[in-house]
């Protein structure tokens, strides 16, 4: 199953490897594999965006390898180290997936909330790492749409200068512009 899921998911066949992936995870027993697939369910389902269901899989990783006394998910230090990395990338596509989730009128502002609180504490936590400028982005993004163009100009303001050598940091002059 593992290799028939990495075989869709390299060949873009993400409705494929969903389904594959959902199979992968309901047969493996809780290790680091079981988080490797979840991971990987979770990034196919954004990758058609489906972001509902992205949302609830990397929710669902992300409690199973909270820090606890023997968690069957990272039993040496490799996979322990492994798993901080899955939980990293968890919580920047968790804060993505919340962007640009479909949601009604009345509740934009909630969801769109929800994205900000969980990039900017994705920033406090991984803010040196290769997609802290793209979180910052998505904040500045989330601003704009719901209208507050100060703080949009602030955040893009902060993103050029933290980030002047990132794609997003050189282009946040232009973002900074439709803010403004």
């Amino acid at each position: 199953l593992n290799q028939l899921a990495w075989s869709h998911y390299r060949a873009q066949r993400y409705a494929e490897a969903i389904e594959i992936f959902k199979q992968l995870v309901e047969k493996t027993p809780p290790s680091h594999e079981r988080a490797r697939a979840q991971f990987s369910l979770a990034d196919a389902y954004i990758r058609v965006n489906d972001f509902g269901n992205a949302i609830r899989a990397f929710e669902t990783l992300q409690q199973w390898l909270e820090p606890t006394a023997d968690n069957p998910y990272g039993r040496t230090s490799a996979e322990i180290e492994k798993n901080q990395e899955l939980l990293r990338n968890a919580m920047f596509y968790l804060g993505y997936a919340l962007s640009r989730l479909e949601v009604p009128a009345e509740r934009l502002a909630a969801v769109r909330g929800a994205a900000v609180r969980m990039l900017e504490r994705f920033l406090e936590k991984y803010g040196e790492t290769d997609l802290a400028p793209k979180a910052m982005s998505i904040v500045g993004s989330v601003y704009l749409e719901l209208g507050d163009s100060a703080k949009a100009s602030a955040i893009f303001d902060e993103l050029a200068r933290r980030y002047p050598n990132a794609d997003e940091g050189r282009s946040a002059h232009y973002a900074r512009i439709s803010a403004a």
